[in-house]
């Protein structure tokens, strides 16, 4: 039985309509359709954020100015919005444990920066999208436009690699800034974008042009992966992908009326084109500098990454209460005698929040995922759940947390799950 939202629903006959926005009924007001299809816009824009300043010379992003109109929007509903964000407990806790670390950073503001009104517009984002977040029908809108704006990503970074129309950032360690993002937000968004073709494809009832369509964009995306020189995003979208496979294999197991087996052989395909394409002369031009890193992983600033855990744990304990919102740094420095980046969203909050804020940290994020798989195993839809699977893995080696894409996962599992279809 087709479960149905209010949208859809036909008014009561003892319905009174109130011309006041924020008392209008949900799914009822014009305001509603807009923020939809304005949400939609968004997510297929956010892969997109570095295009308009790059090609353009603007100083703002076009989701920035998109986010603008929906927050007036969202504004004008706000009861609505207001009851949506607190039955999203997980979302709550996050937020609560930023303004911990806001309220220690202006106890004692020890380095000038802007994070906190970064962090501020990301929660606004991420309000935004919660907003519409709970509608199954325009949660898949929102994954296909988020995938749309991902292959034009990919169109713009390929381009842009084989062309060298780089911004260089480190020549030494091939480290370049890629369609107006810097490396470590244009592998974020590839990544999790690989991800989410991979789910849609394998998606039931899928027509096979479509499915195609889709597998199509995998095998390019892997190859811009590739092409973007970084170890940590291969390995976390390789992690994503195998967690993904051992899912839907016990999936297959207790539900064989499910046609995945071989969708996943289709994956499997494209990686072993991948690697064939390493091998030609093209390959090996494309993908040097990458396949030159993977062969010594166990070297460089992935090792160096424990001596940082190691520090900033030490630098943790010394205040458990916390240093405040991107002191971290600073304290680093003190003991490491250079400002350097924890290199590990986890560890920094831990720093600057302390232990209270980062249990609660974690108690948001375990309450955001759990969220997330009932709405996978509800309604068999897991791009966002699995999208948040690669990106709570990234923020063990960047600053993840600072980029809109993670905001627009979290809010799409943490949205409320509307009740479970009765059998018929």
């Amino acid at each position: 039985m087709k479960a149905t939202s209010v949208a859809d629903t036909v008014r009561p006959s003892s319905y009174t309509y109130n011309s006041h926005p924020w008392r209008v009924q949900e799914g009822v007001s014009t305001i509603d359709q807009w923020l939809r299809w304005g949400c939609v816009l968004l997510a297929a824009q956010l892969c997109l954020e570095g295009v308009l300043p790059k090609y353009l010379d603007e100083v703002r992003s076009l989701p920035y100015y998109l986010m603008v109109g929906l927050s007036v929007l969202v504004v004008l509903r706000f009861p609505h919005i207001l009851r949506k964000t607190f039955s999203a407990s997980g979302l709550t806790l996050i937020f609560a444990t930023f303004l911990w670390s806001f309220l220690l950073y202006f106890i004692e503001p020890v380095r000038d920066h802007s994070e906190h009104t970064l962090l501020i517009q990301l929660a606004v984002m991420a309000i935004v999208f919660l907003y519409t977040a709970d509608e199954l029908k325009w949660r898949q809108r929102m994954a296909w436009g988020f995938w749309f704006g991902w292959v034009l990503l990919l169109i713009i970074s390929f381009y842009e690699f084989s062309t060298g129309n780089l911004t260089v950032i480190s020549l030494l360690e091939a480290r370049y800034e890629v369609a107006g993002l810097k490396p470590a937000i244009h592998v974020t968004y590839v990544g999790v974008g690989l991800i989410v073709a991979l789910v849609l494809a394998i998606q039931p009832n899928i027509i096979r042009f479509t499915r195609v369509l889709l597998l199509l964009s995998v095998g390019f995306g892997t190859i811009v992966l590739l092409m973007s020189n970084t170890r940590s995003g291969t390995l976390f979208a390789l992690l994503t992908t195998v967690l993904l496979g051992i899912v839907k294999y016990w999936e297959l197991i207790n539900n064989r009326s499910e046609k995945h087996g071989p969708l996943l052989w289709y994956a499997l395909a494209i990686a072993a084109a991948v690697l064939a394409l390493s091998q030609t002369t093209l390959g090996e031009k494309l993908l040097n500098a990458q396949l030159t890193r993977l062969a010594t992983i166990g070297e460089g600033d992935l090792s160096y990454r424990d001596v940082l855990l190691s520090q900033g744990l030490q630098v943790a304990l010394k205040n458990p209460i916390g240093y405040g919102q991107g002191n971290s740094i600073y304290y680093m420095w003190l003991s490491f005698g250079k400002a350097l980046d924890p290199h590990n969203y986890y560890l920094r909050v831990l720093i600057e929040a302390g232990i209270g804020g980062f249990i609660l940290f974690v108690l948001g994020l375990g309450s955001v995922f759990t969220n997330g798989w009932r709405w996978y195993r509800q309604t068999s839809f897991g791009v966002f759940f699995w999208g948040l699977v690669f990106l709570l893995m990234a923020a063990t080696a960047a600053q993840t947390f600072h980029y809109k894409v993670i905001w627009f996962f979290i809010a799409l599992n943490a949205a409320k799950l509307p009740p479970a279809p009765k059998p018929e």
